[in-house]
């Protein structure tokens, strides 16, 4: 059952929001608490606040967590691996703009950082080991960056491997450790398949180490550089002009330069006949009636936002508990690990009146946003397979259920605008689609950049 019609299955009811407090409190789910303190503040709220003792319901949860805004000199120091593509489709502009990359990543850093420098084509090099940011190394890591040369086939696989056990080996309690991956081709050496090379960053981050890929230009697979940076709970990047890849490097750096806190973690506990039937926008793990979902850094102002699709069984009237949550993590403002705990609760009721009265306008818009995005995915992997057809066809059908839905629930004016907008870019994405064949350049940009739109939303709600 896809979005709009399980959130069509009930009518939606005032939220249940909460918000979080710090150091091991908890609150229950009221009609509007919030409370501010922390690195990390989160805000659940259920889409149905009222249920029907009389029959089973699909409800959804929107869980929402925002970092605090930055604004000491003092940050973690950062134990960074960059892993440069070195292939032969690297020649020309796009090796010389990735070391100026390389460089405006290098100014970022202090003389509290390390960095190593790992490069692949055929085969890995690890051209810097990790060393400290200082004066002196600087002009050497700088020295081997400009000399690098390119040549063989992509062995992405031994490249992040090799940066990642190298981050591995210089953890410390206080550092935040990410390997920053570039490819501009489709791996050919060592592990080539999207599952593989996903597994391979998820046991990285299992290690203690979070990955960020970069994709660049239009012949790269944006599926295997998204997956990898989901299972290692980083960041994803597309970039089809190399002369912008120092700004992407700069804005990564200055996003774990702001890092507020690390090891984040969020446990969900179902309550009994309470399913999951879908977890939007993250990787998680789920154990009988227990979800964890490793959210790893947040730096300054981060949005991570998480849509839960649940199934609640009827039950007698009164309070009904839905679901409880525990969100841990090292608050690096205040260089204490943090916990917080809620529940979120409704109230069943036999009067079917109550039941379809009240409408979280909220949850509800977060999940038409979400629906959006799998749509465009949908839509982009149809496209690539030659069904132009089918591609245009689905994001017609989600343009209709997304004005349905806009006129419906009598969406609040921001999210009006916002509707309107991504509709008109819908709009222009149908054209795009019919104008080009699936091979051209052109189709290759939009796959690519409508899936890293797939991927922002599904991760932050604030990006629609």
């Amino acid at each position: 059952m896809n979005l709009s019609k399980a959130a069509r299955s009930l009518s939606l009811c005032l939220c249940s929001s909460v918000l979080m407090t710090s150091l091991a409190t908890q609150v229950v789910a009221k009609p509007s608490v919030s409370h501010s303190k922390g690195a990390v503040k989160l805000n659940a709220s259920l889409s149905h606040g009222t249920l029907p003792n009389y029959a089973s319901s699909e409800v959804y949860a929107s869980i929402k967590l925002t970092a605090s805004d930055f604004v000491s000199e003092d940050r973690a120091p950062l134990n960074v691996s960059l892993v440069m593509d070195r292939s032969s489709s690297m020649a020309g502009d796009k090796i010389k703009q990735s070391k100026l990359a390389a460089l405006a990543l290098l100014d970022q850093l202090g003389a509290q950082d390390r960095i190593a420098i790992v490069s692949y084509g055929s085969n890995v090099s690890v051209e810097v080991p990790s060393t400290m940011v200082t004066s002196k190394n600087r002009k050497k890591l700088k020295q081997v960056i400009e000399n690098m040369e390119v040549g063989g086939m992509t062995n992405l696989s031994g490249g992040f491997q090799q940066g990642c056990d190298i981050v591995a080996k210089s953890l410390s309690k206080e550092s935040v450790n990410r390997v920053i991956l570039m490819s501009d081709g489709q791996a050919n050496r060592g592990m080539t398949e999207p599952g593989q090379l996903a597994g391979l960053a998820g046991e990285c981050f299992e290690r203690g180490v979070s990955a960020t890929t970069i994709g660049l230009g239009l012949n790269y697979n944006e599926d295997v550089m998204t997956q990898m940076a989901v299972a290692g709970a980083g960041n994803y990047y597309f970039i089809d002009d190399e002369k912008a890849m120092a700004q992407v490097f700069e804005k990564e750096a200055t996003g774990l330069s702001a890092t507020v806190a690390k090891k984040a973690k969020l446990v969900i506990d179902l309550a009994p006949g309470v399913e999951l039937l879908k977890l939007h926008g993250y990787k998680y793990k789920e154990s009988k009636n227990k979800v964890t979902i490793n959210l790893a850094e947040f730096s300054s102002r981060q949005h991570k936002d998480i849509l839960m699709h649940l199934s609640v069984s009827a039950q007698k009237s009164g309070e009904r508990p839905v679901l409880g949550m525990s969100l841990t993590y090292e608050d690096l403002l205040v260089a204490k690990k943090t916990s917080k705990t809620a529940k979120l609760t409704a109230t069943v009721s036999a009067d079917e009146k109550v039941v379809a009265k009240n409408v979280d306008r909220k949850v509800y818009s977060h999940a038409q946003k979400i629906e959006v995005a799998e749509t465009m995915k949908l839509a982009m992997d149809e496209y690539e397979k030659g069904n132009q057809e089918k591609a245009t066809q689905l994001i017609e059908q989600q343009r209709s259920a997304m004005k349905q839905a806009s006129q419906t629930y009598d969406f609040e004016d921001a999210d009006l605008d916002s509707y309107k907008r991504v509709d008109k870019e819908l709009e222009e994405t149908n054209k795009t689609i019919q104008q080009n064949a699936p091979s051209s350049a052109p189709a290759k940009k939009l796959r690519k950049a409508k899936k890293k739109r797939s991927y922002d939303i599904q991760n932050a709600e604030e990006l629609f």
